[in-house]
């Protein structure tokens, strides 16, 4: 998706939901002239401005980013062939996690699958009010679940609720692939721990290698 389409959806859906830009920066706490340009311009702002903007506007990031229509004008059934799968990669977001949305031509969906390539060096903590699961398609994954520590190879699956910080990356030499699903109690968009390396220090538990 070019960026001009993905500044062009955020007017849109402020729109559809009847939100001035003054409600807006109230939302987001960003500035009304700040937004204004934004959807003025044909820069894409940065991912943590993109996700204050789509938290205030009660959706997922990754429906910005998404082809559907962003009414609520949806099929009941969507269909994502593999040559039609989107990378949202490094340059779009600060994790350095490289997704695939599945529900690509759903608008805002309530369970947001995704395939990911999951970096060698992902340190970052996460924790939000909802559920997800992880099933390893391929290469091997640490799982850091609060005190928790386990590793997981092609054919694992796990499931787990968010409300406790977690944090995961590949071991090996190159990324793994997974394929996870995550269902948010609220749209939160729950926003990492500041210490990114806290939990991979403490972990001293090693369960289900």
């Amino acid at each position: 998706m070019k960026y001009l389409e993905i500044i062009k959806k955020i007017k849109t859906i402020r729109l559809n939901k009847g939100f001035t830009l003054s409600q807006l920066s109230q939302k987001s706490g960003l500035s009304k002239g700040y937004l204004s340009k934004i959807e003025n311009q044909t820069k894409l702002p940065p991912i943590s401005t993109l996700q204050r903007i789509a938290r205030a506007l009660d959706i997922d990031l990754t429906a910005l980013f998404a082809n559907g229509s962003s009414s609520n004008e949806d099929s009941k059934i969507v269909v994502v062939r593999k040559t039609e799968r989107k990378k949202i990669g490094e340059e779009q977001q600060a994790s350095g996690i490289v997704r695939c949305p599945l529900a690509d031509k759903k608008f805002a969906p309530n369970i947001q699958p995704f395939i990911i390539e999951l970096p060698v060096d992902h340190t970052t903590i996460y924790q939000f009010q909802g559920e997800e699961f992880h099933f390893i398609l391929s290469g091997k994954v640490e799982l850091i679940y609060g005190d928790k520590h386990f590793v997981f190879e092609e054919g694992d699956f796990v499931y787990f609720d968010g409300d406790v910080p977690y944090s995961g990356r590949s071991l090996g030499s190159k990324p793994a692939t997974i394929f996870m699903g995550q269902y948010r109690y609220k749209r939160d968009h729950g926003r990492p721990f500041e210490r990114p390396d806290v939990l991979f220090s403490n972990a001293h538990k090693t369960n289900g290698e």
